[in-house]
C-alpha cells in the first residue's frame, strides 16, 4: 500500500513538470528579449549617442502629447495633424537632451531631463483636468499661494498618492545619480549635438516668428498649446516676460500721444452730475446658462440677473481668459490694460505688480477723494493679492480672514452671501466716497456630480454623461445662489442713503467644455456686465473689452483722471488704438515714464486688512481658561501670549478664548489674523496684563 502511495505521488509530480519546464522556457525566453533590446539600447547610446537622443526626443514629445491630450488617439492626432509643429517640438527636446552628453554621467543627465519634461506633462494632464488654462511656468510662481485651496481639488487619498509617488521618482533619481557610471565622449561628439540643434532651435524659432508662422503673442494660451505644441510653449512660457519695447518707442512718440488724447478729451461729455460710490461685483465664473443653445432647464437659473440686464445698462464683456485666469480679467478692470501684451500665460499680478505700482482705477478716483477697498471672501495671498494690492491703490483689503459667520458649499467654497454685509459695513464705516471691488468665489470650480445639496435647477441636453449633467446641474444650482446674492445686494443698495453704482459681470465662463458653436452669441470670451444705481441713469447698451471698463463707467460721471482712462474714453475708434494703449503701457512699467512726466506719481498704500477697529479690550480668567475680548475678531484670529502661539476657540466677533497656562500678571497679548499658510495679515496693538485691576 505503502509503496503504491508512493507511486502516484510520484506519478502525479511527474505531470506537473513539463507545464513548470514550459513556464521557465517562456520566462527565459521574455527575459532573453529583454536583454537584447536592453542591450540594443545601451549599445547605441554608447556608439551613437546623438541618433539615439534625436530618436528618444521623438518618442518623449510623443508620449508628451498624448499627456496634454489626455488621450492616446489625441496625441496621435496632433503628431499626425501638424507633422511640422511636432518635429520643431522634438528638435527642442533634442536640445534639451543633449544637454547630457556634456556630462561624464550622462545616462543620468539623459534620465533626468526626460523625467522633468514627463513630469511637466504629466502635471499639465492633471491641470486639465481642473481649468481650460494649460501649465505655464508662470504656475510654479504662484504654487505657494494655491497651496491653501488644493483641497478643494484633490481628496486627500490623491495627494497622497501624488506625494509618494513624487518621493519614489526622487529616490530613483537619486539612486540612479549614485549607481551611474561615469563615461566621456570625444569632445566633438559632445560639443556638437548641442550647439547644432540649440542654433537650429534658436533661427527656426526667431524666422518663424518674424513671418508669423509662430505667433508673437498667445490671445488664447488654451488654442496655442494644441496648435504649436506644449514644449514648444511651455518653453517660451519661462523666457517670455513682459511688454515687448515698440518700435520707434521715444520721448516724442509718447507725448504725440498725450497731446491726441488731451485734444479729443475736450469734447468728451458725461451723463451724469452725481458723483457716487462706485462697487464693482466680480462674479466667480458668472454667466447667463440660456445662451447655451439646446439646453433645457427646469427653471430661469438666473431670473434676478435677466430682470436687471432688461431695466439697465447692459453689454457683453470680452475677457482674456474661458475657464480660469480670474486675476488677469482682475488686472485689466482694474487697471484698463491688455494683458495679452504681456508674456505667454503671465500673470502681472506675480511678476510686475509684485513690486511695482501703475495706473488702476483706485489711483485715479483718489484724485476725486474716494476710499478704495477690495473685498474678497477667499484667502488673501491667493495670487499675492496681499501684495498687490498696495500697489494698485488700495486702501483696505477684507478677506475671508477678516470675515466670520461665513458659510461654505460642499466644494468648500466660501458662499457669496456674506459679501452683502461686508459692502454695506465699507460704505456706512468710511466717511467718504467709496470704490469697493468685489471678488466672489462661490461659482469657482470644481463641480461636483456626487454632492448632496437641495436641488433647484435641473438641466437636460448636456450630453450622455451622467457625471457630466450632474457637475454642470451643481454648477447651476450655486449659481442660483449667486443671482439671489445679486438680488439681497441690489436690494440693501436700494435703501442705502447716497448713491451707488453697481458694475457687475462675470470673470470668465465656467470650466466646461463648451464652443463656440454652443452660444448664441459665438464667442467663449465673452460674459455679460450690468450697470445697476439706485438713482435714474440712462445710458444705451453697449459691448466692451474687460480693460475698457472702468474708464467706461468712470467716464459717465465726469471722474476723469488717468492717461489710460482718458485713452479708452476718447480714442477706442481708432486705427491706432491698441498700438497706443500697449505703447503707454510699456512705458509707465518698463520704459521712462514719460507719460507722466518720468516720475511715477502712484505710490504704494500702507494696506490695511479689514476694515473698522481690530483691537483687544480686555482678558478675564475663569478658572482653567482665558477670555480675551475685543472688536473685529474672526475664525482667522490667534492670540499670542509674549508672541507664543495659543490655541485659540473663537466664540464670537467680540470674544476668543484660550487656555490659561501661559496667561499672568505682566504678560503681553496679541492677537493676529492668521491664513491657511500662517501668514500674518494684521496683529493688534499690544494688551498688557494686570490681573491686579
Amino acid at each position: 500500500m505503502k509503496m503504491a502511495v508512493k507511486l502516484k505521488k510520484e506519478d502525479n509530480s511527474g505531470k506537473d513538470r513539463p507545464k513548470k519546464i514550459e513556464k521557465n522556457a517562456a520566462f527565459l525566453c521574455v527575459r532573453t528579449v529583454a536583454i537584447r533590446i536592453k542591450s540594443f539600447f545601451v549599445q547605441q547610446w554608447r556608439t551613437s549617442p546623438a541618433v539615439f537622443t534625436a530618436i528618444s526626443a521623438l518618442v518623449l514629445n510623443f508620449f508628451i502629447e498624448i499627456f496634454c491630450a489626455r488621450s492616446i488617439a489625441g496625441g496621435v492626432v496632433n503628431m499626425v495633424s501638424n507633422p511640422l509643429i511636432y518635429l520643431y517640438n522634438s528638435a527642442i527636446l533634442f536640445a534639451f537632451l543633449s544637454i547630457s552628453l556634456l556630462f561624464r554621467k550622462r545616462f543620468f543627465v539623459f534620465f533626468l531631463i526626460s523625467i522633468v519634461w514627463l513630469g511637466l506633462a504629466t502635471t499639465n494632464c492633471v491641470l486639465l483636468g481642473f481649468r481650460t488654462t494649460p501649465l505655464s511656468a508662470i504656475d510654479f510662481s504662484i504654487f505657494l499661494t494655491v497651496v491653501p485651496v488644493v483641497k478643494h481639488y484633490l481628496k486627500i487619498w490623491q495627494i497622497i498618492l501624488i506625494v509618494l509617488g513624487i518621493l519614489v521618482v526622487i529616490n530613483a533619481i537619486v539612486r540612479l545619480g549614485i549607481k551611474c557610471p561615469k563615461e566621456k565622449l570625444p569632445t566633438m561628439e559632445r560639443i556638437l549635438p548641442f550647439m547644432i540643434s540649440s542654433s537650429l532651435v534658436i533661427w527656426v524659432t526667431i524666422t518663424s516668428s518674424d513671418t508669423g508662422v509662430l505667433p508673437n503673442q498667445f490671445t488664447n494660451i488654451a488654442n496655442a498649446y494644441k496648435d504649436y505644441g506644449f514644449v514648444y510653449c511651455f518653453s517660451r512660457s519661462i523666457v517670455d516676460r513682459g511688454i515687448d519695447e515698440p518700435d520707434d518707442y521715444d520721448k516724442e512718440m509718447i507725448d504725440d500721444i498725450v497731446s491726441e488724447i488731451e485734444e479729443n478729451d475736450k469734447d468728451y461729455t458725461t451723463h451724469s452730475s452725481v458723483k457716487p460710490n462706485i462697487i464693482f461685483l466680480q462674479l466667480e465664473s458668472f454667466f447667463d446658462p440660456k445662451h447655451l443653445k439646446n439646453y433645457g432647464y427646469s427653471g430661469d437659473p438666473t431670473p434676478v440677473f435677466t430682470s436687471l440686464k432688461e431695466k439697465y445698462p447692459s453689454g457683453y464683456l470680452t475677457v482674456p481668459v474661458f475657464g480660469a485666469g480670474t486675476a488677469n480679467i482682475e488686472f485689466e478692470a482694474l487697471t484698463g490694460m491688455k494683458v495679452s501684451f504681456f508674456g505667454a500665460g503671465e500673470y502681472p499680478y506675480k511678476t510686475v505688480l509684485a513690486n511695482k505700482t501703475c495706473e488702476s482705477v483706485c489711483y485715479n478716483l483718489k484724485e476725486f477723494g474716494y476710499h478704495t477697498t477690495a473685498i474678497h471672501n477667499n484667502t488673501a495671498v491667493f495670487y499675492g493679492r496681499d501684495i498687490v494690492f498696495a500697489n494698485l491703490g488700495f486702501d483696505n483689503f477684507i478677506s475671508i480672514e477678516n470675515m466670520y459667520g461665513v458659510t461654505y458649499n460642499e466644494c468648500g467654497w466660501a458662499k457669496d452671501f456674506c459679501l452683502t454685509g461686508e459692502i454695506m459695513k465699507t460704505l456706512t464705516t468710511t466717511d467718504t466716497l467709496d470704490f469697493i471691488y468685489t471678488i466672489t468665489v462661490q461659482g469657482h470650480g470644481r463641480y461636483l456630480s456626487d454632492a448632496e445639496y437641495e436641488k433647484i435647477i435641473s438641466v437636460d441636453g448636456v450630453n450622455e454623461d451622467m457625471k457630466e449633467q450632474l457637475s454642470f446641474e451643481y454648477y447651476l444650482n450655486q449659481l442660483r445662489e449667486d443671482d439671489e446674492f445679486i438680488g439681497d445686494l441690489t436690494n440693501a443698495l436700494s435703501s442705502y442713503d447716497e448713491p451707488v453704482v453697481l458694475v457687475m459681470f462675470g470673470d470668465h465662463l465656467p470650466n466646461f467644455e463648451f464652443t463656440a458653436d454652443d452660444l448664441d452669441n459665438g464667442n467663449i470670451f465673452q460674459t455679460e456686465y450690468i450697470i445697476w444705481s439706485n438713482f435714474e441713469l440712462i445710458v444705451d447698451d453697449k459691448d466692451l473689452a474687460a480693460y475698457q471698463l472702468y474708464a467706461y463707467v468712470t467716464g459717465l460721471f465726469g471722474l476723469d483722471s488717468g492717461v489710460i482712462a482718458s485713452l479708452h474714453r476718447t480714442l477706442s475708434d481708432d486705427d491706432n488704438y491698441l498700438v497706443m494703449l500697449k505703447t503707454l503701457m510699456y512705458d509707465m512699467i518698463y520704459g521712462e515714464g514719460d507719460a507722466f512726466g518720468g516720475v511715477n506719481p502712484y505710490k504704494p498704500t500702507n494696506l490695511v486688512f479689514g476694515i473698522g477697529d481690530y483691537k483687544i479690550t480686555g482678558a478675564r480668567r475663569f478658572t482653567d481658561t482665558v477670555y480675551v475680548t475685543g472688536v473685529g475678531f474672526t475664525e482667522s484670529s490667534v492670540v499670542y501670549i509674549n508672541n507664543f502661539k495659543q490655541d485659540t476657540i473663537f466664540i464670537n466677533e467680540n470674544t476668543l478664548m484660550i487656555s490659561s497656562k501661559r496667561y499672568r500678571d505682566g504678560c503681553v497679548l496679541t492677537v493676529k489674523q492668521l491664513c491657511a499658510n500662517g501668514h500674518v495679515l494684521n496683529t493688534t496693538k499690544p494688551f498688557y496684563v494686570d490681573i491686579a485691576r
